[in-house]
């Protein structure tokens, strides 16, 4: 068995792709390691393994 070192636990991505889902024009990207949004090519949020969730305003 592969270790899943890195990877999101999937309720949380659930959480964080309901959360999206209110706003279709942002998009999620990087799959189970390194969930992240975008809007107009900027990456303003980030999803990790831990209990860390990055955001970048401008």
């Amino acid at each position: 068995m592969s270790k899943n070192y890195g990877q999101v636990p999937q309720d949380k991505l659930e959480l964080y792709e309901q959360l999206l889902d209110l706003h279709p024009e942002i998009e999620l990207k990087g799959g189970l390691k390194l969930p992240y949004t975008s809007y107009q090519g900027n990456m303003f949020s980030q999803l990790t393994n831990g209990r860390r969730r990055r955001l970048a305003h401008g």
